[in-house]
């Protein structure tokens, strides 16, 4: 956002990784970074005065199916709040394929309904906009029905679908060994141990002039909560 010289301004964030909260620091300069969405709360509870027009959430890869219902509820009670505290007005909430369609709370989309929210869901194909990797995304897109006199559904603009190149223009060839593998895989026991925590670093090719990469081990971070203020 910030190189692209959007007209926003991200007042408070909440990520219950610390190296995320870092970055946040660091990069952004964000006044107010919170452990918890629990404590994102209580700040839009709190006599703080400050603004927010968008809040825009990333669902957690790491979190239990079990606890997927109750989390849908907190971030209903979020948007709800933040509505009536801190004047929101849209909302866009981003969910990883991991999520399956059911898993996404029907009672968080009527619960939003029914506070005036016009919800629409759109979903995205990693590979229709040049990522070689076959994923995709589902992204909820809200707009609340006091921003104007009549208020429809969002309908975000589709860009030009871009054909992915193939995946051995990134991946160099010694990959496809066993010793040079980036992570485990999921099914590996040591996928749960300490003791590898990263893989070795490969010998520099000679057809190349750049130093050997060191790679590390696939992390997931938890969810990102952020809240933007239009200026």
């Amino acid at each position: 956002m910030q190189s692209d010289n959007m007209p926003l301004n991200i007042v408070a964030a909440a990520d219950m990784d610390a190296p995320a909260r870092s970055l946040m620091q660091e990069m952004m300069n964000i006044p107010m970074i919170f452990s918890t969405a629990r404590s994102l709360l209580s700040w839009i509870d709190s006599a703080d005065k400050t603004y927010a027009d968008i809040y825009i959430s990333h669902a957690p890869m790491n979190l239990d199916m079990s606890f997927v219902s109750c989390w849908w509820d907190f971030q209903a009670k979020i948007i709800m709040q933040a509505q009536l505290k801190k004047g929101l007005q849209i909302i866009i909430m981003l969910i990883p394929s991991i999520f399956q369609a059911s898993t996404v709370s029907t009672q968080f989309l009527s619960t939003l309904g029914s506070a005036n929210w016009v919800l629409s869901t759109h979903e995205y194909h990693y590979s229709s906009y040049g990522d070689s990797v076959d994923d995709k995304c589902t992204v909820i897109y809200g707009v609340h029905a006091s921003v104007a006199s009549i208020v429809t559904p969002i309908l975000p603009l589709s860009s030009p679908i871009i054909r992915p190149k193939p995946i051995s223009d990134y991946i160099h060839e010694d990959f496809n060994k066993a010793n040079f593998a980036v992570c485990f895989g999921r099914q590996s026991l040591d996928q749960f141990t300490d003791n590898n925590l990263m893989a070795r670093d490969p010998m520099p090719s000679p057809l190349l002039a750049t130093t050997a990469v060191r790679h590390y081990r696939q992390s997931i971070s938890g969810p990102v909560q952020h809240w933007h203020r239009c200026i």
